[in-house]
């Protein structure tokens, strides 16, 4: 059954396939978190451990890179298989208020169509007693 999951290395091998799946998909348009996991390239353990700190880091004011502001990112996956993700901006500015909003969120391409976005966003609506007002995180 999915859950959520604070990032980790050990879903490495299938967060990097997923990476390859939103690459190959023509049919949306690439998430700016793909191409943000390229910095450092995650091919290797240690650049891999190295993104999830950084993911992790950047739920604080300390940990977030100009540009950005704090986020919570979950990861959301079945067994050891990850399907998707969920980000959480603690706060917006005034271009997110316009594009982007307070919840960002990505379903690996061969995840899509099978509830995981609803459920992502019911789950984590529910757990946090907002379902009727997820706008005012």
């Amino acid at each position: 059954m999915p859950r959520f999951v604070h990032p980790a290395a050990t879903f490495r091998t299938s967060f990097l396939a997923a990476l390859a799946e939103f690459r190959a998909d023509t049919d949306y348009p690439l998430s700016w978190f793909v191409s943000d996991v390229d910095t450092p390239a995650p091919a290797e353990p240690d650049a891999f451990e190295a993104y999830v700190a950084r993911v992790l880091a950047e739920r604080t004011q300390a940990g977030v890179r100009p540009g950005f502001v704090p986020m919570t990112t979950l990861w959301w996956v079945d067994g050891d298989r990850f399907l998707g993700r969920l980000a959480i901006r603690h706060r917006l500015t005034p271009a997110l208020t316009e594009l982007g909003g307070h919840i960002g969120y990505d379903v690996r391409p061969s995840a899509r169509r099978r509830g995981h976005a609803t459920a992502m966003l019911a789950r984590r609506c529910r757990s946090r007693g907002r379902w009727a007002s997820a706008r005012r995180w």
